[in-house]
């Protein structure tokens, strides 16, 4: 039984391929353009999380007349305003959270995270 001999053109892919790429289409190329979409709706909704934090902390007062005072925040966080330091809290980690979207290190942080819980980064 003979062993099957690859036949490789100039660029070093196979034939078949080639082909693939004199018609017009590269698959890299494809590849590329989605990663350009997921890179949009990374920057869109990272921009979105940040201003929904960015409303939470200068609306504290409003979120407070709305929602009432938080019992744990006014026994834990100190003084009358611990309510409002609470949501003021809540909004800059929401706004950090946003800036990790768009940058993507979000991604990088759910990686570590599942693999010190035992999962298998991609």
């Amino acid at each position: 039984m003979k062993a099957a001999a690859i036949n490789l053109d100039v660029a070093g892919l196979p034939r078949s391929e080639s082909k693939v790429l004199l018609l017009g289409f590269d698959p890299c190329r494809a590849h590329r353009k989605s990663s350009n979409k997921n890179y949009m709706l990374r920057i869109f909704l990272g921009i979105l999380v940040v201003v929904g934090g960015f409303l939470i902390v200068w609306q504290s007062e409003w979120l407070y007349r709305n929602l009432g005072p938080v019992d744990w925040a006014e026994r834990k966080l100190g003084t009358e305003g611990g309510t409002r330091l609470y949501y003021k809290l809540i909004g800059i980690a929401i706004i950090i959270l946003g800036l990790f979207i768009v940058s993507g290190i979000w991604y990088d942080l759910l990686n570590g995270l599942a693999s010190l819980l035992g999962a298998r980064p991609r």
